[in-house]
């Protein structure tokens, strides 16, 4: 964030501004997310705002329950809302200045993971599901089953140009037509378990645009987004360029 390196953990909030100095904040500290010139930091019951360059808390929104603990926070349309998945299986939406709009039950397990692709947000549950939402009135547009709702949990989304990618728990890669929501092709061949984490790059010195996952199984792959014959960004053609397994 900034030139600065900023990391949560179940133990404290840490800011590294060089190598050699880090701002330390003890206490549970687990979402994260850049909200223009703000850090949002989800902690046990509450949301803390911070000037990332003075490294302090400048607000505080508390949430309605102490023991709530928001799983994810997401910037919405260019930092003009954020929404945020907390433990209770309810999702809220804040503007930029912490001022609280409205509350969401999607009627779902857990949300861990939100994207948004164009006018829409996607939202991914425990259940295996995809919720679809309009991006500024925060209004259900539909729901998307994934898979076995036993074995597959959302773990992360990416929207990449027209596509939206879903990394589940049984280490399966779903990539989702974002205008009509049909899937588009599933990627079972490259991790073995969870797929927890995906990451959208632009490599400058290949010149092409990645995205990398990692998996449970200790595995890293990055993918080639086929830009030539998916449009700018998105698309289900892709190759695996490099598949890192870091144990045993």
């Amino acid at each position: 964030i900034g030139s600065a390196v900023w990391a949560t953990s179940l133990n404290s909030l840490r800011v590294w501004t060089d190598p050699n100095h880090v701002t330390e904040k003890p206490g549970f500290c687990n979402a994260i997310a850049v909200v223009g010139q703000s850090v949002w930091i989800g902690e046990s019951g509450r949301i803390s705002l911070w000037d990332p360059e003075i490294v302090e808390t400048f607000q505080e929104i508390k949430l309605p329950d102490p023991k709530l603990i928001p799983l994810c926070l997401k910037c919405i349309d260019d930092g003009q809302f954020v929404w945020s998945a907390d433990s209770d299986q309810k999702i809220r939406v804040y503007k930029q200045t912490g001022e609280f709009i409205k509350e969401i039950a999607p009627g779902h397990r857990k949300c861990k993971c939100i994207t948004q692709v164009g006018p829409r947000v996607w939202t991914g549950h425990d259940d295996s599901t995809i919720c679809v939402f309009d991006s500024q009135t925060a209004s259900f547009i539909t729901t998307i089953q994934s898979g076995n709702k036993d074995l597959v949990g959302i773990f992360s989304l990416e929207s990449v140009g027209r596509t939206v990618w879903s990394c589940s728990r049984d280490g399966s890669i779903r990539i989702w037509d974002a205008e009509t929501m049909a899937l588009r092709e599933t990627v079972k061949e490259y991790h073995s378990d969870a797929v927890c984490f995906s990451y959208l790059l632009w490599n400058k010195d290949l010149r092409q645009w990645q995205m990398w996952t990692s998996s449970y199984d200790g595995s890293v792959c990055i993918w080639l987004v086929n830009t030539s014959k998916a449009g700018l960004l998105g698309g289900p053609m892709i190759s695996a360029v490099r598949h890192i397994r870091s144990r045993s």
